[in-house]
């Protein structure tokens, strides 16, 4: 595992609830998402236009989210995240949301890069290092 722990602080808007007053589940989606591109790019220099326009993808392969509380208007929480490869060809993203040190939910997600040309799992060498090191 990497020895970085990444934290991405959010307050949830109004929008994001659903007709029972609460953050629709859909949203820790978008919450877990947007603090694991975060993390990759600026805590590990991971820069996803450049290897795009090399022909390789970011792509998510699975993702298991457990619910342990609600979110509801307006509450500030946090995202952690630590990465760690599974062999040479998997990351997994290994994530919470908390409200102070209260755990409201927690995603593992594993991510391959893909060689668009052909079509098969790859992983450069600067991302295998800049996740390793």
């Amino acid at each position: 595992m990497s020895s970085k722990k990444s934290i991405w602080h959010a307050q949830v808007r109004d929008y994001e609830l659903d007709s029972q007053g609460i953050v629709n589940n859909a949203n820790f989606l978008h919450y877990f998402e947007h603090a694991r591109h975060m993390a990759l790019s600026k805590d590990f220099g991971i820069n996803f236009m450049a290897y795009q326009e090399q022909g390789i993808d970011l792509v998510m392969s699975e993702m298991c989210i457990k619910y342990h509380a609600s979110l509801y208007s307006e509450d500030s929480f946090r995202v952690e995240t630590h990465f760690l490869m599974q062999g040479r060809l998997r990351i997994i993203a290994e994530q919470q949301i908390l409200i102070e040190n209260k755990v409201v939910a927690t995603a593992k997600t594993t991510i391959v890069c893909k060689d668009r040309k052909k079509g098969k799992p790859m992983m450069p060498k600067e991302m295998f290092e800049a996740i390793t090191r």
